[in-house]
């Protein structure tokens, strides 16, 4: 293989060579078979060669366009800190982890008889995505509760590492009116600017489960878009998404 690679660079060496040679004897037309041999065009060509010669990267020998480069880094903690506004990368609903993380706590509490404050185990995934001059910023912690003690029944929050606003809140449960409970509270408490005095909430609800007998349902609430399927052993998994960014 670097036998291949040194013969492929030596012989575009000797091209350039040649080239240079022809635009000192011939002038403006040198100057023209300098502009093909440089543009993209020629770049492809070679790049074509390259693969034929078994070069796993053509950019090694003839270089790389960076206008549209797509980069990819993680953020270390400190840098996280560095965004008192949060990410750009995804919807933040206004309410944060840790007020979220106490109402699952205490709806816990009445649902399964179990005490989880401090049960919860939660991951960051940090970083940074840049293309073609654009950056964005995804910051996210997820924190994991088993609330049924037999990780059968779970709830995922997804927030803000820098802020604790969070994204979505994800669930399975076995349990249809369990998940319906657990469903309303969320969603009350997410828009809590809405006016849910009346039957609006419930409806909403229903037509959502509803249209999981089937399979898969969608329903979009305001701002949150909520998502979810049941399967055929009759758990239920849902999505609640926040669609404002």
């Amino acid at each position: 293989m670097e036998a291949k690679r040194r013969k492929a660079g030596g012989c575009l060496g000797k091209v350039v060579l040649a080239i240079i040679i022809l635009n000192a004897l011939l002038g403006a037309a040198g100057s023209h078979l300098i502009h093909y041999f440089t543009n993209g065009d020629f770049q492809y060509v070679i790049e074509d060669l390259m693969d034929e010669l078994g070069v796993d990267d053509a950019d090694e020998i003839i270089g790389s366009d960076t206008s549209s480069e797509e980069y990819y880094r993680e953020l270390s903690e400190q840098e996280v800190s560095a965004y008192p506004d949060g990410c750009n990368g995804y919807g933040h609903f206004d309410v944060t982890d840790e007020d979220m993380g106490a109402l699952i706590e205490a709806w816990t509490r009445t649902e399964y008889g179990r005490d989880i404050s401090g049960d919860d185990s939660s991951s960051e995934d940090n970083y940074i995505y840049t293309y073609d001059g654009e950056t964005t910023s995804y910051l996210q912690k997820t924190t994991y509760y088993n609330v049924d003690g037999e990780y059968n029944d779970y709830v995922i929050i997804y927030s803000d590492s820098a802020t604790g606003k969070i994204h979505s809140v994800t669930a399975s449960m076995e349990d249809t009116e369990r998940i319906k409970s657990f469903l309303k509270m969320v969603v009350q408490k997410l828009d809590s600017k809405a006016d849910w005095s009346g039957k609006e909430l419930e409806r909403q609800c229903d037509n959502f489960l509803k249209q999981m007998d089937s399979g898969d349902g969608s329903v979009d609430i305001d701002n949150m878009v909520i998502n979810g399927s049941k399967y055929s052993d009759g758990e239920i998994w849902l999505s609640i998404d926040c669609t404002d960014f």
